[in-house]
Parts: structure tokens; C-alpha cells; sequence
């Protein structure tokens, strides 16, 4: 008889024999199990990613197509975060923030501004007499006052609620591009664009826009390098006050004429803040001081009516956030003439294509 010890050993070994037979044996049901259970696990990640990268897309459309929707995609931080057509609004909120909500810049500067526009106009270049506007004073106006400043419907923080407004256009006309800066942020949108500028779009930063030739150095009371109803949406934004007194009817006329329907313009009411204060003396920069009145007046009388729905947009403006609401204006023209058909609709945007 074996001592007990040693039956006591064996009795052990064979345990472990068995217990290492039974792992054995159950690699092949745990590498079955870990694999159905990993497969399943990365069909659900693949399926994740799907329907992101589909929400991501769908939600990219539904910018570009401007549906209307208010929600704005937000980062980890649940900050919001701009389309991509509008970023440069966050430089616009940059500058408001360095600047103050009117964008004025100190005494210092306003009258630093107010004597180069001295310096560069004359009585005569000014008054309202002139046949033409000057082209010479807005080069200058425009590198020293608007160069570098966001362009305005960035940053008054309006020109994704125009966009909103028109959902349907596709081609776009801004009359007085000024830095180009909408021209830009409507390009990348997804619209069509085309541009005038009184100073020399050459040597702006418009030039590479210039250079597609989808700006041009021009004034508005002569857009007969643009065929009637071109433009889905005429656009401009702080310039008619900009135009001559006796120009003004004229220049209201020609963006009407190039317009297919819409129109929507910004005027400033009052005198420039680099204007005389004396009311007495002329004018420099701020040419054509209208009531609101005045300017629908001429609007209707050039073909179009008031478009409240799309004004209607604008009664929530955040003059807190933006400062002092600009004065929006909306009207829808042609509304009573004939010859508009689809085929003509469908020439157009043949011509624009080519173009």
C-alpha cells in the first residue's frame, strides 16, 4: 500500500490533468463566443458611423439648401458652431468685441477718419451736381475705413437670415461688394455671384475674385452690362445712401432691372459718422440722406411692392449681440409684368452657366 502522501500527489496531478483538459477544450467555445460577440459589436460601430456620416451629410444639404431650420451644430463644449459659409462671422464677433458693438474704433480714430475724407474730396468731387460719382475718393475710403472691417451682413449678423429668407436662389447679385467679403460667404454657399464695386477691384481684396472676373470696378446707375432679370436675388447692403442724390432713382432702377424677382438692400437713414456735423455743410460720404418712406417710394415706382413675409425675418434681430439693427428692405418686383416663362427662366440659367 502506497503511502498516503504519495496517493495524495497523484490525486492532485490528475486534478490539474483534468482541469487543463477542460480548458483545453473550451478555447475553441470562448474564441466563438469572443468572436460573435466583437463581430456584433463592430457591425453596430459600422452601422454608427453610417448613420452619422449620413446625418453629417444630410445636415451639410440642408445648410447649403438654406431650409429654414434654426438649430446650429454645437462643439464639446456645447458652444455653437457657424456653418461654414459663414465663418467669418466669428471674425466679425472678434472685431465687435475689440471695437465695441458700433464698430467705431475711439475718437481718436473716427477723427483720424474724418480728416483723410476731408483730405480726399473736394466740393466739387461731392456735390450732387456731379455727373458721376467719385471713383478716386472710395480707393481711398476704402482702405482706410473698410479694408479692415468684416464685411457688413457679417458682421451685423444678418446675412445668414437673408439667405434663409430665399431659400430657392441660386444666383446672386451684390451691388457695391465692397471687400468682396459677402461675395465670398455667398460663394460658399453654394450660390452664384456676381459682383460691382466703385473702387478698383484690382487692387482690393477683391482682386482674385477680379481676376474670375465675377467682380467688375463699376457704379450701380449703369448695370447695362447685365441683361434684364439676371439675378435670382439682387443684393446690396450699405451703399445706396453712398450714391449721389441725383443718381439715386437711377441706381434703385438698374438693380431692379437686373433682378428676376427678389431684392434686398440695407440703407443707411443718417448722415456718416464721418460726415460735418453741421448739417449745413455738404455731405461727404453719406450723399443721399432718405426717409424709409423715400426709398420704398422709389422702389415701387421702379416695378416692385413691399415683401413683408421676408421682412418678417428680421423682427427678432439681437441688437444686443450686433448693435444698432441695420434698415432691412425686401421687395419682390416684376410681380405684374408678363414675358417671365420657365423657358426664359431655364435661358438664363443656360447663359449663366456658360458665363
Amino acid at each position: 500500500m502506497p503511502p498516503p502522501s504519495h496517493s495524495l500527489f497523484k490525486q492532485q496531478r490528475r486534478q490539474k490533468l483534468r482541469l487543463l483538459c477542460l480548458l483545453f477544450l473550451s478555447i475553441p467555445l470562448i474564441v466563438e463566443i469572443k468572436s460573435h460577440y466583437y463581430s456584433a459589436d463592430d457591425d453596430t460601430s459600422r452601422q454608427r458611423v453610417q448613420i452619422h456620416h449620413h446625418s453629417s451629410n444630410d445636415m451639410e444639404q440642408h445648410l447649403q439648401q438654406l431650409s429654414g431650420q434654426d438649430d446650429e451644430a454645437r462643439d464639446g463644449n456645447n458652444k455653437k458652431v457657424l456653418p461654414k459659409f459663414l465663418a467669418g462671422e466669428e471674425d466679425a464677433m472678434k472685431y465687435i468685441d475689440g471695437h465695441g458693438k458700433k464698430g467705431g474704433g475711439g475718437r481718436t480714430q473716427s477723427a483720424h477718419r474724418r480728416g483723410w475724407v476731408a483730405s480726399s474730396s473736394s466740393s466739387s468731387s461731392n456735390s450732387n451736381n456731379n455727373n458721376k460719382p467719385d471713383k478716386k475718393f472710395y480707393d481711398v475710403y476704402l482702405k482706410n475705413a473698410i479694408e479692415n472691417k468684416p464685411a457688413y451682413p457679417l458682421l451685423k449678423g444678418f446675412l445668414r437670415t437673408v439667405l434663409e429668407a430665399y431659400p430657392e436662389s441660386r444666383t446672386w447679385f451684390d451691388g457695391g461688394a465692397g471687400t468682396c467679403g459677402t461675395m465670398r460667404a455667398l460663394r460658399s454657399a453654394g450660390k452664384i455671384v456676381r459682383g460691382i464695386e466703385i473702387s478698383d477691384v484690382t487692387k482690393t481684396s477683391c482682386k482674385e475674385l477680379a481676376k474670375e472676373g465675377v467682380v467688375e470696378t463699376g457704379v450701380l446707375n449703369d448695370l447695362s452690362r447685365f441683361e434684364d432679370k439676371r439675378f435670382d436675388v439682387v443684393f446690396s447692403s450699405e451703399v445706396l445712401e453712398h450714391v449721389p442724390t441725383h443718381l439715386a432713382e437711377q441706381s434703385v432702377k438698374e438693380l431692379v432691372r437686373i433682378a428676376k424677382k427678389d431684392v434686398f438692400v440695407t440703407i443707411s437713414l443718417r448722415r456718416s459718422g464721418l460726415d460735418p456735423k453741421d448739417p449745413k455743410k455738404p455731405a461727404i460720404v453719406h450723399l443721399t440722406v432718405w426717409p424709409r418712406e423715400k426709398w420704398e417710394k422709389a422702389f415701387v415706382k421702379a416695378g416692385c411692392e413691399i415683401n413683408r413675409a421676408a421682412l418678417k425675418k428680421f423682427e427678432k434681430y439681437d441688437e444686443t449681440k450686433y448693435g444698432a439693427r441695420p434698415n432691412f428692405f425686401a421687395f419682390t418686383c416684376h410681380h405684374h409684368q408678363k414675358g417671365t416663362t420657365e423657358e426664359e427662366n431655364e435661358d438664363e440659367e443656360e447663359q449663366e452657366n456658360q458665363s
